[in-house]
């Protein structure tokens, strides 16, 4: 399943694509095994590699997209900031190298 995990973020592939590939693998070991029961079982692998904890990907109505995003700039209001002398509004530009 790792390797259909990782097969699926380096081509991105869609969530189907992926599991079409690991049922391709079982069917090629002989093995059945009802769909359904490797879907859940992917989805609880990908939360897992992806550090989601299963129970939360479980209670989703729908899959999880997750997405990587970088901001270019960023505010940051905090009323407890005043207390310590600082501006209530913080400015911050790229925060990531």
């Amino acid at each position: 399943m790792y390797e259909a995990f990782k097969k699926q973020i380096n081509e991105k592939l869609s969530d189907d694509e992926a599991l079409n590939y690991v049922y391709d693998k079982i069917e090629e070991a002989e093995i059945w095994v009802p769909y359904y029961e490797v879907e859940k079982r992917y989805r609880d692998k990908k939360a897992k590699f992806k550090k989601i904890p299963v129970e939360a990907m479980q209670k989703l109505p729908q899959p999880l997209h997750l997405l990587k995003i970088y901001p270019e700039s960023y505010d940051y209001l905090d009323s407890d900031l005043k207390k310590e002398g600082f501006e209530v509004r913080q400015h911050r530009g790229k925060y990531y190298n």
